[in-house]
């Protein structure tokens, strides 16, 4: 998928950040494939990705600037994730490298107690 042109195309002009969704585990599968060939391209933009598949709670960070979040199975977890984003676009050509991204996640259970 990331060696098509489509996705090529996709990629090409950066944006404020990649915010990306499917079904696939986060710490497996094509998420490290899809989160590399975005930092190829653009090295410093913020990447969010939310998995699935596994049916584990779940997270990781592949760099100060991405978060990767599952979160469960079967609507009995819902997964919050936020990021305190710089608003700043990076040049590739710049020397200085951003400062990481804060990165807050949580796992809410579906009660009455969790959102009161």
């Amino acid at each position: 998928m990331v060696k098509e042109q489509w996705f090529a195309d996709a990629i090409e002009e950066e944006p404020d950040l990649f915010l990306l969704a499917g079904h696939m585990p986060v710490q497996r599968d094509n998420w490290p494939l899809v989160f590399n060939a975005i930092r190829a391209v653009h090295p410093y933009t913020p990447i969010l990705i939310f998995g699935g598949h596994t049916h584990i709670r779940d997270c990781v960070q592949l760099d100060g600037r991405s978060m990767l979040l599952e979160s469960g199975r079967y609507m009995e977890t819902v997964g919050w994730m936020s990021a305190k984003l710089d608003g700043h676009r990076h040049s590739k050509n710049s020397k200085s490298k951003p400062k990481d991204i804060k990165f807050s996640r949580r796992y809410l259970d579906p009660n009455r107690v969790t959102y009161e």
